[in-house]
């Protein structure tokens, strides 16, 4: 019901997925920046793209949450630098949240990582949509959003409801060149000592 209100009147499409990670024991702040990398999308009156992040485990504002800017969707100025960003823009954390919440984020809105002060990596995967006028400008053309561009596996479609499906009609590979035969195949691009860096 959200993004419905959000992407009213037009409606909105699913456009692929991703997310971020912060590792453990990081005492770093990731610089501010928009997901859509032109500020002319400012000038919008509605937002041509959300992601829906996933909060997969308890989040604590020490675990290295989310921090966004608020207001700066509508701000045609870049983000500042780290060293020129007022304490207040690192303060503005989303924490703490417990597993199970969702983040929606304008993707013109400035954001960035924040320091991570346990001993493991924290995760949040999430889901992108964009309105279907969007559709009409990017379709096919291989840009960043692309809500025709076939990036999820026909077995990962086949498990979506059928509004999932419908959402996500355009991203569907329907040959099953994307899907996974083995367990390994789904780590095969992690170097290999990835996985022992934390937990």
């Amino acid at each position: 019901a959200l993004l419905t209100e959000i992407f009213s009147p037009s409606g909105y499409l699913a456009a692929g997925g991703g997310g971020d990670f912060v590792l453990g024991n990081t005492d770093v702040y990731q610089s501010l920046h928009d997901d859509l990398g032109d500020r002319r999308f400012a000038e919008l009156d509605r937002p041509p793209a959300v992601a829906v992040n996933f909060i997969v485990e308890d989040l604590v504002c020490g675990g290295g949450p989310l921090r966004v800017v608020l207001g700066t969707q509508k701000d045609k100025q870049e983000p500042p630098a780290l060293y020129d960003e007022p304490q207040g823009s690192k303060d503005s954390v989303l924490c703490p949240l417990p597993a199970g919440s969702v983040i929606v984020r304008d993707l013109r809105a400035w954001h960035g990582g924040t320091p991570n002060a346990l001993p493991f990596t924290r995760y949040m995967p999430n889901a992108e949509f964009v309105d279907a006028e969007w559709k009409k400008k990017v379709c096919r053309s291989g840009t960043y959003l692309d809500p025709c561009a076939r990036r999820l596996p026909k077995s990962a479609y086949s498990r979506l409801s059928e509004r999932g499906q419908a959402l996500a009609s355009g991203i569907v590979e329907p040959t099953g060149e994307l899907e996974l035969t083995s367990p390994e195949e789904s780590t095969r691009w992690l170097a290999p000592e990835f996985p022992q860096l934390n937990r």
